[in-house]
């Protein structure tokens, strides 16, 4: 089965949290897991690290196996 979700909040909401919940629940169900994240700032090569406390480390860590950032000029996986 495929599907695409999409999660919107405001700042602080929970919105991470829940991608890594519902990451750890699908990988866990056998299903393979990307994510992808809007930045309303632009990206900087240099200092994207997919590894560190922000959202996309964090979801990564939880078992997605891609994750990227995108912005209106930019994606990066």
């Amino acid at each position: 089965m495929k599907g695409v979700c999409g999660i919107v909040g405001a700042a602080g909401s929970g919105k991470t949290r829940l991608c890594e919940v519902l990451t750890e629940r699908l990988t866990s169900e056998g299903f393979h897991v990307a994510y992808l994240k809007h930045c309303h700032h632009s990206i900087d090569f240099g200092s994207i690290d997919f590894e560190d406390q922000h959202d996309t480390g964090r979801v990564r860590r939880a078992g997605a196996l891609t994750v990227g950032a995108t912005d209106a000029a930019t994606t990066l996986l």
